[in-house]
């Protein structure tokens, strides 16, 4: 019986990888659904004005609203063209992806050269918190996720992490990427999700001794006149530097002002230093999803 039991365990786990292979080979054809001319137009502008300098890490956060599993979103099909000209003209060193579908992976993971964080779990159970990162400019060197236990749904309350090594100063750093419940709708769920991240977050530090960023969809606002929203951004902003704040220069697009409250944030903690924070609001993105994306270019001062 055992032997039969293996048996079956092994004709599964094949399988999953084999439709995981399908599903690379048979989507993300955006072929037909290209950009608009004035989107392209300002992705290179910012391309061109918002270089960063040697040596700086790029990190970024988008949450880029899931079209499928009960999400309100749009054929990821028709919107990714946008957001893959995103991530291949400002060439993010890492990237946190908040309500990635499995449309979205497939069109992000044939259309860019980006690597993914356990590619093949993403697709086979439907984890939609991803982390991608630049295979040209850093190293992954540990990574691993696990699933909140604070409530809300588990595809997306999760808590995933990297460890990479950057070529170009041969210098340590990790990433958090994360997705909190709507801090609105129940700030218990949310403020037991946040006690979670700093418990994570500390023994994460005192394992891995590196600088560290946590970034994502927090559903958290600063100062936003919500005193649950306010509440849970106070509990991370207590443990963690808020690189929209910290940095010494700030850009925002067309849409709202940079330093507006938002859900979106990407902290930090160790010796780092922000040069840029940047909201990427300019109104030819607003369909790409109902998030812009954010991030900052960071030096690392130090890495243990």
């Amino acid at each position: 019986m055992r032997n039969i039991e293996l048996k079956l365990k092994i004709i599964g786990a094949v399988t999953a990888v084999l439709l995981t292979a399908a599903v690379c080979t048979n989507a993300g054809d955006i072929s037909s659904y290209t950009a608009s001319a004035q989107a392209i137009e300002a992705i290179e502008k910012i391309t061109l004005t918002l270089s960063k300098e040697p040596g700086e890490l790029r990190i970024m956060s988008y949450n880029l609203l899931a079209d499928s599993l009960g999400f309100s979103g749009s054929n990821a099909n028709t919107r990714a063209d946008g957001v893959c000209r995103i991530l291949t003209s400002l060439s993010p060193d890492v990237a946190g992806l908040q309500e990635m579908s499995r449309n979205w992976y497939s069109c992000i993971s044939k259309n860019t050269d980006y690597a993914f964080v356990a590619p093949l779990k993403t697709l086979i159970t439907g984890t939609m918190t991803a982390i991608i990162y630049n295979l040209r400019t850093i190293t992954l060197l540990h990574s691993g996720e696990e699933a909140m236990k604070s409530g809300g749904d588990v595809r997306l309350r999760r808590i995933v992490w990297a460890v990479f090594k950057s070529k170009a100063t041969n210098k340590t750093f990790a990433v958090i990427n994360t997705h909190f419940n709507l801090s609105t709708q129940d700030s218990c769920i949310s403020a037991g999700q946040a006690s979670e991240l700093l418990s994570f977050a500390k023994n994460f530090s005192e394992t891995y001794s590196c600088p560290l960023f946590v970034i994502g969809d927090f559903n958290a606002k600063e100062n936003s006149g919500n005193k649950n929203s306010a509440h849970i951004y106070g509990i991370l902003s207590s443990a963690f530097t808020d690189t929209k704040y910290a940095s010494e220069k700030l850009s925002r697009g067309t849409v709202g002002n940079g330093y507006a409250p938002s859900n979106d944030h990407i902290f930090i903690k160790g010796s780092l230093k922000v040069t840029r924070f940047v909201l990427l609001s300019q109104k030819e993105f607003s369909g790409f999803s109902d998030h812009y994306p954010i991030f900052a270019d960071i030096q690392v001062l130090y890495s243990g």
